[in-house]
């Protein structure tokens, strides 16, 4: 392994400029979920330059990807590039980054493949609209992960984690129907208003009956549309989350009764839209503890894991994929002590050298976990194995 890590560093400082001005390039052109043309344009240019058998708008998703290599039969390894960015913010998650790691682990894996005479293959995936509705969930319903043997990624932050918690996140729309009328005659209307703020306002009760991990939050997106018209339409959404996807159904169901009371209650109906689920995040501790070994051989000191569980990080469309594939989903420290992601502070730390330096460093570390498992038959049983075991733990 030394020697591989050797030439990887090599590689690295090779990749280095061309990889930064891929960086900077996705970070100035930002684009929302579903319209990432651009940034698919350049990452997939950029791996087919690199040798890799690139598939353009992958899986009927027009700015999904996917880039291959293979040298025979062997252990399949994934990774995953994010690129999306935030309405009216850009690249305030630092998705130019995600993307960066993916593509630099790639290469590095298949420069490995290539140098060493190793057999496998190694894949990048290009993950849309993480930001929206999950690109992820919509790739495996079309089994683009099935061929891998683990998925990787990583995602930049303020602080080294590799057992980050990320929630299940299950996001309900709720329209209500009554009756509009003239303000002066309110008996003769029925009030949708009364029924989303009943709702809004039982939720807030509720919260009191949950877990400290659990989140309830949601905006009220039609409020009727003007003062002296009694509103015969109003909508909402709502996001529940729960440690993980065995307890958000439970909550989700107690969320979806208030709304159902609500309508009972003011004469109301009542419609509740469901998008797909984001599951939790469950990271492999096999990947995830090899990835620190790298890490810390690198000088990076990550807090122990039940540091990690005092914090958490939101909900991802990764968290279905560590429920199909051992994977991992690790945070990398990229500096902008004092934020977090989602701020405009974080967006111009974003393309900064000291952010693409440490997440050039964590993908190097990604790759020699692939490493790992392509040339370390034991290892990859023994992710399998945990992995199973989760699987089983939740029939």
């Amino acid at each position: 392994m030394e020697e591989i890590k050797k030439f990887i560093n090599e590689q690295e400082k090779i990749l280095y400029n061309e990889l930064n001005e891929l960086s900077l390039d996705i970070h100035s052109n930002p684009e929302i979920s579903w319209k990432e043309f651009h940034a698919h344009e350049v990452l997939t240019n950029f791996m087919e330059k690199h040798g890799f058998k690139v598939t353009r708008h992958a899986y009927n998703i027009e700015t999904a990807f996917l880039a291959e290599f293979s040298t025979g039969e062997g252990p399949n390894i994934g990774y995953c590039s994010e690129y999306d960015a935030l309405p009216n913010l850009g690249h305030g998650c630092g998705h130019n980054l995600i993307a960066i790691s993916g593509v630099t682990a790639a290469i590095e894996t298949k420069l490995v493949l290539e140098k060493f005479n190793i057999k496998g293959t190694v894949r990048l995936y290009g993950t849309p609209a993480e930001e929206a509705e999950g690109g992820k969930l919509y790739m495996i319903e079309r089994n683009a992960f099935d061929d891998s043997d683990v998925i990787m990624m990583l995602h930049p932050g303020t602080i080294d984690y590799n057992y980050p918690v990320y929630l299940a996140l299950d996001t309900i729309h709720v329209e209500y129907f009554g009756r509009g009328c003239h303000g002066s005659i309110p008996y003769d209307g029925i009030n949708a208003l009364d029924a989303i703020v009943s709702a809004y306002t039982n939720i807030g009760l509720l919260r009191q009956y949950i877990k400290p991990t659990s989140r309830i939050h949601g905006i009220i997106t039609n409020g009727g549309t003007y003062p002296n018209i009694i509103p015969d339409y109003t909508s909402g959404i709502f996001y529940v989350r729960a440690i993980n996807v065995n307890e958000i159904k439970e909550l989700t169901e107690k969320v979806k009764n208030i709304f159902e009371a609500a309508a009972l209650a003011t004469g109301c109906t009542c419609k509740i839209t469901m998008d797909k689920q984001m599951a939790d995040i469950q990271n492999n501790s096999f990947l995830t503890e090899a990835y620190r070994e790298f890490m810390e051989a690198e000088g990076v000191t990550i807090p122990d894991k039940e540091a990690q569980q005092k914090k958490s990080w939101g909900s991802t469309d990764m968290g279905n994929v560590t429920y199909i594939k051992p994977s991992f989903h690790n945070i990398v420290n990229v500096g902008c002590q004092g934020h977090d992601i989602h701020t405009t502070a974080f967006r111009d730390n974003a393309k900064t050298p000291e952010a693409f330096q440490n997440m050039i460093r964590a993908a190097k570390c990604m790759a020699l976990v692939g490493v790992k498992v392509l040339t370390e038959p034991e290892f990859l049983k023994n992710a399998q194995k945990e992995f199973k075991q989760l699987i089983e733990s939740q029939k």
